[in-house]
């Protein structure tokens, strides 16, 4: 991966020391949380228009960190969460010299999130908060790819071919749960408190054609694939951002920043197989935290919610996970 200095990305944009971070001391058997303590200087950031008590980090996999620095240290029953100091709501957090609180877990749907599913390996990431509990704070939300098995689907592609294994697509049924999931969040944040709520959308793995000497010889990618692909991720999108405008929260558009930065681009964000981007495969390497990071940075300085980009008709994007 090239120095973080040489990304054209809008990182460089927005300036962002990334300070040493610590696990504070053992959390109870019972909890959903992992607290990433910062430094005790609460003064208002002096690149947002805003000040807020803490960071809340909401979802899944992305928002954890997973798969961008060591696991921090925090109960068993937690670590398949996979949360690092690495993910972007920790990075905004530390910019803007204020705690955080990890609550985001690897895997997560909607459901996961309001504590629906009962799944017994998801922590109830909202279900079990006390009310008033997240008075004043910034919430990042990124979950919604696990609810439309969106990396089942572009495993599928790669490993068997899209001719073979095609994208099925997201059916407006899906569409419909996965907005009311966004909204029903957003609602049930805002109701615990929170100031403000920030939506990220979901960005591409660019063409993975470096994927055949990485030993998926099986790989076949046309025009036409990445076309279906783009499609896929302007719906998936494009949900989020109904739900989020829907609920009064903000949309953070991430795809087009990432265009160019995919797994095999010269400049990498995304992990790849085999961790030869420095990171775990389809998921945010330190510097694609680093620019999420900027990203929410610049939707908190800006009025409006970033805007929405499409694909064209031969879109080059590849669908990745929460």
């Amino acid at each position: 991966m090239k120095n973080r200095e040489a990304s054209t990305g809008v990182g460089t944009r927005v300036a962002g020391a990334v300070g040493a971070l610590v696990l504070a001391a053992s959390l109870g058997a019972c909890s959903t949380e992992t607290s990433v303590p910062q430094p005790n200087h609460h003064s208002p950031s002096s690149s947002s228009q805003e000040t807020f008590r803490q960071v809340d980090a909401i979802g899944g996999s992305v928002e954890a960190g997973y798969g961008a620095a060591k696991l921090l240290r925090g109960p068993k029953h937690l670590r398949h969460c996979g949360r690092t100091a690495a993910s972007n709501a920790v990075l905004l957090a530390n910019e803007m010299e204020k705690p955080v609180q990890m609550l985001a877990c690897a895997g997560a749907t909607t459901d996961d999130v309001l504590g629906k599913s009962h799944s017994k390996r998801q922590p109830e990431q909202l279900k079990r908060l006390r009310p008033h509990s997240l008075e004043g704070d910034l919430a990042v939300v990124d979950v919604g790819g696990n609810d439309v098995e969106v990396m089942q689907d572009w495993k599928a592609c790669a490993m068997k071919g899209c001719d073979t294994a095609p994208m099925k697509g997201i059916s407006q049924q899906r569409q419909h749960k996965l907005e009311q999931g966004i909204e029903t969040i957003v609602q049930k944040v805002r109701n615990l408190g929170a100031k403000k709520v920030l939506v990220l959308g979901y960005f591409g793995l660019g063409s993975a054609g470096c994927l055949k000497a990485e030993g998926v010889t099986s790989y076949r990618e046309t025009g036409q694939d990445r076309a279906e692909m783009g499609h896929w991720l302007d719906e998936l999108n494009g949900s989020l951002r109904v739900g989020a405008e829907r609920s009064g929260a903000t949309f953070v558009d991430v795809e087009p920043a990432f265009k160019g930065h995919g797994i095999c681009d010269e400049n990498p964000w995304i992990g790849s197989i085999g961790g030869r981007n420095h990171g775990q495969f389809g998921h945010p390497n330190r510097t694609g935290q680093h620019e999420l990071m900027s990203l929410e940075m610049q939707a908190l300085l800006s009025p409006t919610s970033l805007p929405y980009i499409a694909h064209n008709s031969m879109g080059d994007a590849l669908a990745v996970v929460g």
